[in-house]
């Protein structure tokens, strides 16, 4: 992740953020007006710190240690796509999830893209095996995305057949 944004700001403690808060009700007291009791009998703070965390979170089972900031962007005008995509990476993105409905020049889009730490989910509402081999996603971290059963699901129909759908996806 780009931290350029939290090395602009000094670190504030969980007693800075009391103090401020304090200051701003003008005498008004914290405990009265900010915390409240959810339905399930939970004290619900105006926010959370970590520095008052005494011990770690335990880990989720099946759950990913870490996650990616990401942009979706839905292709119709594959420069512009890329264009998109670079300015997302500039500014922090991780992953870029691309959605298109049809064939695309894969060149043209990746031609603004030059950075090989990103992530690129590509989700096609169409079935093209040969599409899915374009060398240009062999240079970068790709995942082609296509759900045949999903597509089936919401149209009613096969791209082809279910058996053409199935080998064609086998290829990608």
């Amino acid at each position: 992740m780009n931290d350029s944004l939290f090395s602009d700001f000094p670190p504030v403690s969980s007693k800075q953020w009391k103090q401020k808060i304090q200051f701003d009700l003008k005498g008004a007291d914290y405990n009265e007006n900010l915390i409240w009791k959810s339905p399930e009998g939970i004290d619900v703070k105006p926010f959370y710190h970590s520095d008052e965390i005494k011990e770690p979170f335990a880990e989720i089972s099946g759950h990913p240690k870490h996650w990616n900031i990401g942009q979706s962007i839905y292709i119709h005008d594959e420069a512009v796509a890329g264009r998109l995509a670079a300015d997302a990476i500039n500014r922090g993105a991780e992953a870029i999830y691309f959605t298109s409905e049809k064939p695309f020049d894969v060149d043209k889009l990746f031609k603004e893209l030059n950075s090989s730490n990103a992530l690129y989910y590509f989700d096609l509402k169409f079935l093209n095996s040969k599409f899915c081999m374009h060398p240009a996603f062999a240079k970068a971290n790709v995942f082609v995305l296509n759900d045949i059963i999903n597509h089936h699901a919401q149209e009613g129909n096969w791209h082809q057949t279910l058996k053409e759908d199935f080998n064609a996806l086998g290829n990608c």
